[in-house]
């Protein structure tokens, strides 16, 4: 394992034990204050902690060699747990934007706005000083990994301010009698307002990992500079055409170009191939991926680069 797969896997260690604590806390004080939308920080939580756990051992697992089992690698791994924790969250939000509204229509929700005030501030700042770290350490790696669990400490700070900026309105409508009344409303309208702000970030998610799921063409421009690369190549060399796909899979970038050499071109011998081989590998080296598949062929036969 290298040093940066180890950082990472610490951090990722510490992700998880962070929401362990997190979620304890915040299931606890739901239960005991009656307040669906703390509980919902709570089971937020909770499903944090587990899928940081499935991160873990996903990450643990990507990191064994097995390229009898797994010739290509298993970067794909990534991805499709990536979809696996946002299609968790985007279940939890919508199950608690249907509670919330039976909650509405049943008259409300009556919660204690002192504790619930003092949960609100603590978890507000807890999970925004942990969402900082977060972003603060994983500039150091490119890691989609790091970043959904970043994001998932984003989204557990805004659900905390949510809460706050709630109690703080059912705190100050107890000073004011015609609208005492409206307190029991505050804890699901708010419920409802978080479901509706939160769903957008897993459904941006979850096609972003898509198409690296499906491999599609990388939308970050990395395609089109392998492009320029291998068109350069190609007119200088004399080439007839060339076929170039690329994809991005986690942090690996794949990269197959297929040169159709033709009657002028200039590469005849392998060691020209080779020669070609180095130079992509050389002008390719600076894009911003830890590894690179690169599989450079040359064919007289345009069929075989098809």
């Amino acid at each position: 394992m290298t040093h940066s797969e180890m950082y990472e896997q610490n951090l990722l260690k510490g992700s998880a034990y962070a929401a362990v604590a997190f979620a304890v806390i915040s299931f606890i004080l739901g239960l005991l204050l009656r307040s669906q939308v703390i509980l919902f920080d709570g089971l937020y939580s909770i499903i944090s902690v587990i899928l940081s756990f499935l991160t873990l051992s996903a990450f643990k697992f990507m990191n064994k060699a097995d390229f009898r089992r797994f010739p290509f690698g298993k970067e794909t791994i990534e991805p499709l747990i990536i979809i696996i924790k946002y299609f968790s969250m985007i279940a939890l939000i919508t199950g608690s934007f249907i509670a919330a509204v039976i909650a509405l229509f049943q008259g409300g929700r009556p919660v204690p706005v002192g504790a619930g005030l003092a949960y609100a501030a603590f978890a507000s700042l807890f999970c925004f000083a942990v969402y900082r770290y977060f972003v603060a350490r994983g500039k150091k790696i490119n890691s989609n990994l790091l970043r959904a669990e970043a994001n998932e400490w984003y989204l557990d700070t805004m659900v905390s301010l949510g809460v706050l900026i709630g109690f703080l309105i059912a705190f100050f409508l107890q000073f004011i009698p015609a609208l005492e009344a409206f307190i029991v409303y505050v804890d699901p309208v708010m419920m409802m307002v978080i479901s509706f702000y939160f769903i957008k970030w897993p459904l941006i998610e979850i096609r972003h990992s898509m198409r690296e799921l499906l491999e599609m063409r990388p939308a970050d421009g990395t395609s089109e500079v392998v492009e320029k690369t291998a068109k350069a190549i190609e007119e200088r060399e004399k080439l007839e055409e060339s076929f170039i796909r690329v994809t991005k899979v986690a942090k690996t970038l794949w990269v197959e170009i297929d040169f159709v050499v033709g009657p002028d071109g200039s590469v005849q011998t392998i060691d020209d191939q080779d020669r070609i081989r180095e130079e992509l590998e050389e002008r390719l080296k600076d894009l911003p991926l830890e590894k690179r598949w690169l599989t450079v062929s040359f064919t007289n036969n345009r069929k075989w680069a098809l």
